[in-house]
């Protein structure tokens, strides 16, 4: 029989299993997502520097949502009465490798939403500011990523104090307020500058509001950000230490994750351009048809509403003409409905 001061994975319950729920469901979001970049991008030829980045961004970001899948079968998020000594070590392992990749990976994300707007910039003091942000966010990224790496010696002794000595975690509490700080200012930064890039640019007004609703996404990334500040203090806690840790933990998921939507949605707008412009082929045929009163077979035979059966129609490999006699005979009225691709015309010629 297993000693119970050997490691072994503790089952997911209560906050442990919200992690791993939330993780799981924004790595399969997030993947879809810059999945459909990626392929929009290079379709059109326009894969640029801001896409290497966020793929860059996006693939710690996997690396660090995998870390924290794990983390919940090491006791993260679970209280100390379900847990021993040797899977509280594995579990404060878990929480040093989360952080590294956290604040990489982060930092990622907002330079490529950064560079993003930097391109489509068209005054110069935009583009100072925005690479102000990056500077700012890779300096203190630079710093906490030291900091969790100096703080103990050995290393080691990160997650198990018995193996070294280390500076007090006052440190790590303080830099988690200073990251989380920056961070909010970058997000805030990147949803309100297009509103004053784009004021002035000769845009519908329709695409203008989206356009910034869709960069605005970057302040739910800094709603999570506030909500887990006052989590910080957990990491001076004796007690329940990986449980309360946990809070932080879930919330950065949720940080990173929206950055990563919010970040690539804009590049998905003419995918999503090109699906409207479809639909609203097949409603506009719809529409002619109807009024026209001449509708396709179905598979029985017949036709709804039992009206006639359905006028001739010419077929070839690129488009489709559909002609349906209307009105007086006589009069040799023909009204014609061509489609091409996605894209739809009507002509109407009187004999």
């Amino acid at each position: 029989m297993a000693s119970l001061e050997e490691w072994h994975a503790v089952e997911p319950k209560g906050l442990a299993a919200r992690i791993l729920g939330v993780t799981v469901g924004f790595t399969i979001v997030c993947l879809l997502v810059v999945g459909l970049r990626v392929w929009l991008r290079l379709k059109l030829s326009t894969f640029g520097t801001e896409d290497y980045i966020m793929c860059a961004g996006v693939a710690l970001n996997m690396v660090h949502n995998a870390v924290v899948m794990y983390g919940t079968f090491t006791g993260i998020g679970s209280p100390d009465s379900k847990l021993n000594t040797a899977i509280m070590i594995e579990g404060a392992k878990s929480i040093v490798l989360w952080q590294i990749f956290y604040v990489s990976g982060s930092l990622l994300i907002k330079t490529s939403i950064c560079v993003t707007l930097i391109r489509i910039a068209t005054q110069r003091r935009f583009v100072y500011i925005l690479y102000g942000l990056i500077a700012m966010s890779a300096i203190s990224t630079f710093i906490a990523i030291l900091a969790v790496l100096v703080r103990c010696r050995p290393i080691a002794a990160s997650w198990n104090p018995t193996l070294g000595t280390c500076l007090p975690q006052t440190i790590i509490i303080t830099l988690t307020y200073v990251v989380s700080v920056i961070n909010i200012i970058n997000d805030f930064s990147v949803a309100i500058i297009p509103v004053f890039m784009l004021w002035n640019v000769q845009m519908r007004r329709k695409l203008k509001i989206l356009t910034t609703m869709i960069l605005g996404l970057g302040i739910l990334a800094s709603t999570a950000t506030i909500i887990r500040m006052p989590y910080s203090s957990a990491y001076n806690n004796v007690t329940n230490l990986l449980h309360d840790v946990g809070n932080i933990i879930l919330w950065t998921v949720v940080e990173c994750g929206m950055g990563v939507i919010a970040g690539s949605l804009p590049m998905l707008r003419q995918l999503f351009k090109g699906l409207a412009k479809d639909q609203s082929s097949r409603d506009e045929s719809y529409v002619l048809r109807a009024r026209s009163g001449r509708w396709p077979s179905l598979s029985n035979g017949r036709t709804p509403d039992d009206h006639e059966s359905p006028p001739d129609t010419e077929t070839d490999s690129t488009h489709r003409i559909m002609k349906t006699s209307r009105g007086d005979a006589s009069e040799g009225s023909t009204h014609t409905a061509e489609v091409v691709g996605t894209s739809w015309q009507t002509h109407k010629d009187t004999a």
